[in-house]
């Protein structure tokens, strides 16, 4: 999805201006405020006709055979009864924090559905410490230039550096990966 379209659609269809930041060479909501964001796109799925179910396990997903092209195509299985669905997006998740559902379930019904699914590999994590010795600064950003060595091999990295009430994230933290 080319970059243009991209901010068109944060900008022109959800109302969430953005900034540049020039520092991690990304794009962030002016208000530096992910909730702007998350509520933006709830609102234009409502819009759409998503009829979101919170508290609700999928427990299993089917294809209806035979389905009209108009009618019902899937069968959901939830925690609160059966839905069918003309469509399903299945967001996998992955497998880091089981007790919010990334358990890996997902992954499960797009292999069992004839999907490929690859080795899944930790990505985009931050960096967690123990005791979080600056978790009285959680919230404060700033832009940071940031090195890191493991395992004999030298990272570097700049940008948008964020402390957390767990450790460190930000744009910076994250390239690191």
């Amino acid at each position: 999805w080319p970059l243009e379209h991209q901010k068109r659609f944060f900008e022109d269809e959800l109302g969430v201006p953005l900034a540049f930041e020039a520092g991690s060479r990304k794009y962030f909501p002016a208000s530096n405020r992910a909730r702007d964001v998350r509520d933006a796109l709830v609102a234009h799925a409502r819009r759409r006709g998503v009829d979101f179910r919170f508290d609700t396990l999928v427990t299993g997903l089917t294809p209806i055979a035979g389905a009209a092209p108009e009618g019902p195509r899937w069968r959901v299985e939830t925690s609160r009864g059966v839905i069918d669905a003309r469509s399903v997006i299945v967001a996998t998740g992955g497998l880091s924090v089981p007790a919010t559902g990334s358990d890996g379930a997902g992954l499960r019904w797009a292999e069992r559905l004839g999907h490929t699914v690859h080795p899944t590999y930790a990505a985009l994590a931050p960096i967690v410490a123990s005791p979080a010795i600056h978790a009285h600064l959680s919230g404060v950003s700033l832009f940071a230039r940031i090195r890191a060595t493991r395992d004999g091999k030298t990272r570097r990295t700049e940008g948008g550096f964020l402390f957390t009430h767990r450790g460190y994230s930000g744009p910076a933290v994250l390239d690191l990966g």
